[in-house]
C-alpha cells in the first residue's frame, strides 16, 4: 500500500466517520483507477455493510465512448445521427465557454 492508497482511505474513513450511524444510504465516488480500486478494497475491510464503486457517470461514458467509437461525424452508427448531434451539442457549449461576455449573460439568467 503506497501514501496514495493511506491518504485516500483515511479522508474516505473520516467522512464515514462523521455521520451520523442512522444514515442509510451514502456515498464516495471516485474515477476508476486501480489506485482507487485498493483504496475502496480496504475501504470495505474497514466497513463491510458499505459499497464503494467507482464513477457510474464516468462508466456510462466509457460505455458510449465504446459504442459509438471515436468517430463522432458519422451517421452509419448504431443509433442514427445522434453522435452528430451528441457533437453539435459540444460544440455550442464549447461556442459559449469561449466568449465570455456570453458565458456571463447565461450565468446571471
Amino acid at each position: 500500500m503506497n501514501l496514495f492508497h493511506t491518504l485516500a482511505t483515511y479522508c474516505i474513513s473520516r467522512v464515514i466517520n462523521s455521520f451520523d450511524s442512522s444514515i442509510v444510504v451514502g456515498g464516495a465516488v471516485t474515477d476508476n483507477t486501480s489506485a482507487n480500486k485498493v483504496a475502496w478494497k480496504i475501504l470495505e475491510e474497514t466497513y463491510p455493510n458499505k459499497f464503494f464503486h467507482g464513477c457510474v457517470c464516468h462508466c456510462l461514458n466509457l460505455l458510449v465512448k465504446d459504442i459509438f467509437g471515436d468517430d463522432t461525424q458519422s451517421v452509419n452508427s448504431p443509433l442514427g445521427k445522434l453522435p452528430v448531434f451528441v457533437n453539435e451539442c459540444k460544440n455550442i457549449v464549447v461556442f459559449f465557454k469561449n466568449h465570455h461576455a456570453l458565458n456571463h449573460t447565461l450565468k446571471e439568467a
